[in-house]
């Protein structure tokens, strides 16, 4: 979960190797470029494109690169961006076209929540520790008192 509100978007970078014995080509395809979203027959698979467009519409999700090559043992690295644009959950269900192999589905995920959630804030202003000597048998306790000063309610 990330606090919203930051400005910046958050990146993720996912490292692939080719471990087969062939160049392969890579395309990632956002459900727009793809077609999904109009062709969905189930009530589950509609509710997922309702998602994907809103999502696909904030531009909540993107990657770098969508298309590359990796020879065989070589690695590559793809850059993935989670720009939250409001507090909530969000997915988004990629394509991935290998040339020469099965496509695949990558889902995206990402979660917000409000920056003010699980807050604490010192009840005193200044909480000084007593001073405790280095050969003393007990521990000494002091009290530190906290505030909830988030909108989430602490039971």
């Amino acid at each position: 979960m990330i606090p919203y509100g930051k400005d910046e978007s958050i990146r993720v970078v996912a490292t692939l190797k080719n471990h087969g014995g062939t160049t392969s080509e890579l395309s990632i395809k956002f459900p727009d470029e793809t077609g999904d979203m109009e062709n969905n027959h189930d009530n589950s698979s509609r509710a997922l494109a309702k998602k994907n467009k809103v999502n696909l519409h904030k531009q909540i999700f993107d990657i770098k690169p969508r298309k590359f090559k990796v020879e065989p043992g070589e690695f590559i690295d793809i850059e993935i961006f989670y720009n939250p644009r409001d507090v909530n959950e969000h997915e988004l269900v990629l394509k991935a076209v290998l040339t020469n192999g099965k496509p695949f589905n990558i889902l995206l995920k990402g979660e917000t929540i409000d920056k003010n959630v699980g807050v604490l804030s010192p009840l005193i202003g200044d909480n000084c520790l007593f001073p405790t000597p280095i050969n003393i048998s007990f521990p000494v306790t002091n009290q530190v008192m906290f505030k909830n000063a988030g909108n989430l309610k602490i039971k």
